[in-house]
């Protein structure tokens, strides 16, 4: 049996679907300690036409010691619209955009309150897409 475990991360790099793929068991672990400053779990970098930027989902702030299942989200209507024009700019002319653009307002409809439950949503939806 292949068990795959990983820590919940910002529409993460394409090589953890694949992982998903080839395992039979899929774990969130979520019941750790989120990491310190910046982390995979809350931010992805992408690349654009004037270079790689980072793209970060607004955190509350919390404790040192929060478990990446208690860490809340704090987006704004700002940043989803910011978000979302990036996102099109970025995948102009691409295949699959509109369908990448689609997951991620999916996702943000959601208005989940904590970066877990955010991350495992669109982990499993673009798992499903996929």
């Amino acid at each position: 049996m292949k068990v795959v475990v990983s820590q919940p991360m910002f529409f993460p790099w394409i090589g953890l679907f694949e992982q998903i793929q080839l395992a039979d068991t899929y774990v969130h672990l979520d019941d750790v300690q989120m990491p310190g400053g910046s982390s995979f779990m809350h931010r992805v970098q992408l690349k654009g036409a004037s270079g790689a930027f980072w793209w970060s989902l607004p955190l509350k702030k919390r404790s040192i010691s929060a478990l990446i299942s208690d860490v809340e989200i704090a987006p704004s209507q700002k940043w989803i619209q910011k978000s979302q024009h990036s996102l099109e700019q970025i995948l102009s002319g691409l295949p699959f955009r509109n369908e990448s653009i689609d997951i991620f307002l999916e996702v943000i409809e959601k208005n989940f309150n904590t970066l877990s439950q955010f991350n495992k949503y669109s982990i499993e939806l673009i798992s499903k897409y996929l």
